[in-house]
């Protein structure tokens, strides 16, 4: 912007065609000087009452609905309620994975070694997995992500030993293959 102005003050003065200047003189001349006096004064004068306007029936608005909006009090989250329900889930994913286990523990020795090697690497990882949402949940004992990380890990349990009973109990004794 900087350049083209001053470009245009290098140029100089510029005398504009005779044409131009009689069309602007017949312009104004059509208009009587009442008309011409509205178009100058009057009009910026409006849009500024209406600016003004608007703006008072903005802030009136907003006043108005300030006064009309309940404030209510901030709302104290009750997290015994959800801590209770996590524990009483807890409690039942573990009553229910001690008897699981107990099961998967007879039915073990009907396992060849590879199914049973795998089944307790399963296991193993599962379990790493219960001790890490267990830590977690012991620096923070309310974090929602860790309590469903920790019930997602114990359902994994559940849901594993309770394949690996029922694995057992379609062989029959004396009938498993062995693996080399």
């Amino acid at each position: 912007m900087r350049a083209i102005r001053g470009a245009a003050r290098a140029l100089g003065p510029i005398a504009p065609p005779a044409q131009v200047w009689a069309r602007l003189q017949a312009g104004v001349a059509v208009k009587p000087a009442s008309r011409r006096f509205a178009s100058y004064f009057v009009w910026p004068t409006l849009q500024a009452a209406g600016a003004v306007a608007a703006l008072a029936l903005v802030v009136s608005s907003l006043a108005w609905m300030g006064t009309r909006l309940a404030v209510a009090p901030p709302q104290v989250a009750d997290d015994s309620g959800a801590l209770a329900e996590f524990q009483l889930a807890e409690a039942e994913y573990t009553d229910a994975i001690a008897r699981l286990q107990e099961a998967a523990d007879a039915a073990g020795p009907r396992l060849d070694a590879l199914t049973n090697a795998t089944l307790q690497s399963s296991i193993g990882d599962i379990d790493s997995a219960i001790g890490d949402a267990r830590e977690s949940l012991a620096r923070e004992p309310g974090d929602a992500l860790s309590q469903e990380s920790l019930l997602d890990a114990l359902g994994s349990k559940v849901a594993l030993l309770q394949d690996t009973v029922a694995l057992a109990a379609n062989i029959e004794p004396g009938t498993e293959e062995q693996n080399p």
